[in-house]
């Protein structure tokens, strides 16, 4: 089963970079790849942050290969969050871009309201892979520091290589991002 949907994630993700395979390099492969995808969403659920604290997956902190029989409901799916951003920080080097300085996860606090502790907020990953030339981090920090309310969609992960802790109140993630949409007057506007 393992084997079938990490051959599904490599046949969906469509980005053949030479440089750095959709599995990464030297990490857990199989998160690598569902990180890296970069089809974007036919089909999305609505989601509140609330909901995914609420749940209290049990899963093991260890790498996916070493998984036995371990089913995640709804991971994998298209997603869609509204709420404020609390913070953004570009990532350092990781496994899932193969170390490289230059091509690095944003990673976003995303909460329902801008005055949320970071304990109530879920974390958004923004992947070299789908960003777009208009995600640049200042623009990010822009939003973050007008608090501007934004509608997130993408796919929803389940990252065990954290924890729950002050700075996030689950490890589910939207991971990768494939729209930013910030509400302007009275719609939703792509950023």
């Amino acid at each position: 089963m393992r084997i079938i949907a990490l051959a599904f994630v490599l046949l969906i993700t469509t980005d053949t970079r030479a440089d750095c395979p959709v599995g990464g390099r030297g990490g857990d492969e199989i998160l690598s790849a569902m990180k890296n995808r970069t089809d974007v969403p036919r089909k999305t659920t609505s989601r509140t942050i609330g909901e995914l604290i609420k749940r209290r997956d049990i899963v093991p902190h260890i790498n996916r290969k070493r998984w036995r029989e371990v089913k995640i409901a709804n991971e994998g799916t298209g997603v869609v969050i509204v709420g404020s951003f609390l913070g953004v920080k570009r990532e350092g080097p990781e496994s899932a871009n193969c170390g490289s300085v230059d091509d690095r996860d944003y990673h976003l606090w995303l909460a329902d309201f801008v005055n949320d502790a970071k304990s109530a907020s879920m974390v958004v990953e923004i992947t070299p892979r789908l960003r777009k030339m208009t995600w640049t981090i200042n623009a990010l920090r822009r939003l973050v520091r007008r608090g501007d309310r934004v509608r997130i969609t993408g796919w929803l992960l389940y990252d065990q290589e954290h924890e729950i802790d002050q700075s996030r109140g689950t490890l589910w993630e939207i991971h990768p991002v494939t729209k930013i949409e910030i509400y302007v007057g009275h719609e939703w506007v792509e950023l």
